[in-house]
């Protein structure tokens, strides 16, 4: 719904209750980080996994390096060895 604002703007406003209303809850959220590490008091180990690290790690063979570009508004992105 378009809406004026104090400075005479108009700006689109979108309702979304409806949406959430139908929308399905995550049934399982991420567990905070405090009970995370409460659970690891008095453990002789414990190992994190770092998806991250591991997905900038995929080799890309360098004949194929030119296939991963993609173009941003800053020019085209692409990955470096």
């Amino acid at each position: 719904m378009p809406t004026r604002k104090k400075t005479r703007e108009i700006r689109l406003c979108v309702d979304f209750r409806n949406l959430n209303k139908v929308s399905l809850k995550d049934n399982y959220p991420l567990p905070k980080m405090d009970h995370i590490l409460q659970r690891a008091v008095g453990s002789s180990r414990i190992s994190l996994l770092d998806g991250f690290s591991g997905y900038n790690q995929i080799l890309i063979h360098p004949e194929d390096q030119q296939k991963t570009n993609f173009t941003t508004p800053w020019g085209i992105v692409g990955i470096k060895l």
